[in-house]
Formats: C-alpha cells, structure tokens, sequence
C-alpha cells in the first residue's frame, strides 16, 4: 500500500552527526506508514549512501535521493525534491530538526486523514542541550 505521507529532508552541506540524530527521530517512529526522499542542494557529501543504509537497516524502505548539481537555494532544493513525491501530504525537515515522540507521524497521519487539510502548520519545539537559549 502506497503511504499517505512522505519526509522531505531538505539539507545543504549536512553535518554528518545532526543528520544521523534527524534520521534516528525517524527511524524511532512508530508507524512505518511513510515514505523519505533526501533532497541534497549540490553538497560536497550528501551522504545519500549512509542515510539510505541506515534508514533500510531500521525498516524504512520507501526511500529516494534528489540531488542538485549546484546549490540553488532552500526553496529550489525542495522544489527539486516535491519532483520524487506521489504522496498526498509531504512534512520537511532538514538536518538538526527532529520529530518530537514516537509517535509524532502516527498523529499526523490521523489528523490530516480526519481533517484533509491542503496545508497544515506544526507547533515547533526547541532543545538546547546546555542551558536555555
């Protein structure tokens, strides 16, 4: 069965470590009822490889790449990746941001299955891990 929703994680020159903590949030997910499509805008290392691995080993196995050739900006990275999405709903992210329980797409899925919204915001979240910005 086809997901309802696709991840985009949209990143430029991505730390390796923030992007294994972003893919990690994934693969803590509750539901695997999600496909993911990396878009890269023209990185030296998208690590496009490690991240497929990764996210395959963990059991999400619905996962492209989109690469630009040269940066183009945020709104052109992720325009080139909505190129790879059949799915009705797309959530972007990108390297550093994580959802916030593991349950977060499950609740996604149900709230815009259940309000069929064209657009939806989410409510952000900040961690710091040393003393409150």
């Amino acid at each position: 069965m086809k997901p309802l929703l696709t991840v985009l994680v949209a990143q430029y020159r991505p730390d390796a470590a923030a992007l294994r903590r972003t893919l990690a949030s994934l693969v803590l997910q509750d539901t695997r009822d999600f496909a993911v499509v990396l878009a890269d805008d023209g990185s030296p290392e998208p690590y496009f490889a490690e991240s497929t691995a990764y996210l395959t080993a963990h059991g999400i196995t619905k996962v492209q790449t989109a690469a630009m050739t040269k940066n183009g900006g945020t709104v052109c990275n992720i325009l080139n990746g909505l190129q790879k999405i059949t799915t009705r709903w797309v959530l972007t992210i990108s390297p550093g941001d994580y959802l916030y329980d593991a349950g977060t797409l499950r609740w996604w899925l149900e709230r815009l299955q259940a309000d069929q919204p064209r657009v939806a915001f989410g409510r952000q979240a900040y961690y710091t891990p040393g003393p409150a910005p």
